[in-house]
């Protein structure tokens, strides 16, 4: 029997917020290009010197703990000296807006020293590496963001982006205790009493907690209930589309690799996503071995709207026949996560 999960309201409960809310700072949030674009600039020219496990004061303005580590925009230091670090929320008045750019190793091997994951913070956020015994790399973080204030707009510009190196292998790490596994570029934002939302830009994430996975692929979320600590309360729910206006201003022109922010999943591919989650939950399918090996760029294929055409995927390019696999429940030897020309049991499509 599939665990109970509930499908996530939050796009309803933004959309009702930005009805009720959205004359509030309207002539603000119009100055908002303009600031976006220097600080970028600013910030991407201060933080060029940035090296492995390393973190730079992009934009004013900060806290960090210890303030000696952090005390002036363009310095730089090692990640293992923070213990926190606090940013401001955007003000096209002031022209103030906290950035932070980090560098870090995370799971990569020390093999690959010219690859990084880029950990962009912005605006509202509260950020705290958290160092594990006596590994080298810091693996796990906890993460608190603001909500509402100046929208860019509809774009809440509080928040952590993600990004994986294009050439590596899939990363993980663990944030406010819940387990991301990722090859791609990831943005995240999280509330004590609220939820940690994972909006898949492009590429995509594994997203476990209280003993379930769910994942989002580009143009989709994943929420996870959070507790009074920042602590998983419940499983992570199923994947929805996100809004284009939600991601449309994110700051992704400070990233390392330059990307095109996905447009919103389909109805279609979020119904074949789910069935991979719910194959997944009864243990016929493998949604890490999925990420890793061909069988999630299949999907994407299968799945892309780019042509404008409406029909139903072709099986033939291996993404359709994932989605008609896990429809059948996974008992079938000839498709499911059983056939190795498929599902998550291709041995040979790791990176």
């Amino acid at each position: 029997m599939t665990p109970n999960r509930r499908l996530s309201l939050l796009p309803a409960l933004v959309s009702l917020l930005l009805i009720a809310g959205g004359a509030s700072g309207q002539g603000e949030a119009s100055s908002c290009p303009a600031l976006i674009d220097t600080v970028l600039a600013t910030a991407g020219a201060r933080c060029r010197g940035t090296e492995r496990n390393q973190i730079c004061y992009g934009n004013d303005a900060l806290q960090a703990e210890p303030a000696a580590l952090l005390q002036n925009p363009g310095d730089i230091a090692p990640v293992a000296g923070l213990q926190s670090l606090h940013l401001t929320p955007i003000n096209p008045q002031t022209g103030q807006w906290g950035v932070a750019l980090a560098r870090l190793q995370v799971n990569l091997p020390d093999t690959l020293p010219g690859e990084n994951v880029t950990f962009l913070m912005y605006g509202d956020v509260v950020f705290e590496p958290l160092q594990q015994g006596a590994q080298s790399a810091v693996q796990a973080f906890r993460l608190a963001t603001g909500i509402g204030g100046v929208r860019c707009g509809e774009t809440e510009m509080n928040g952590l982006i993600v990004q994986t190196p294009e050439t590596s292998a899939k990363v993980s790490f663990t944030l406010n205790g819940v387990e991301i596994r990722m090859g791609s570029t990831i943005q995240f934002t999280a509330q004590a009493n609220g939820v940690m939302t994972v909006r898949a830009l492009e590429g995509a994430a594994v997203v476990r907690a209280a003993g379930l996975g769910s994942a989002a692929a580009a143009g989709s979320q994943v929420t996870v209930p959070l507790d009074a600590a920042l602590e998983p309360a419940a499983a992570p729910d199923f994947p929805v589309a996100y809004a284009r206006e939600e991601v449309a201003a994110l700051p992704v022109a400070l990233l390392e690799r330059s990307i095109e922010i996905a447009d919103p999943l389909s109805d279609e591919a979020l119904e074949a996503l789910i069935a991979l989650i719910e194959s997944d939950d009864a243990g016929d399918f493998d949604l890490d071995d999925w990420l890793e090996g061909d069988d999630y760029q299949d999907f994407i294929d299968a799945y892309d709207d780019d042509s404008g055409d409406d029909s139903e995927p072709d099986d033939s390019d291996g993404g359709g026949e994932l989605a008609g696999d896990v429809d059948s429940g996974g008992g079938d030897d000839s498709g499911g996560s059983g056939d190795d020309s498929g599902g998550g049991g291709d041995d040979s499509g790791g990176d």
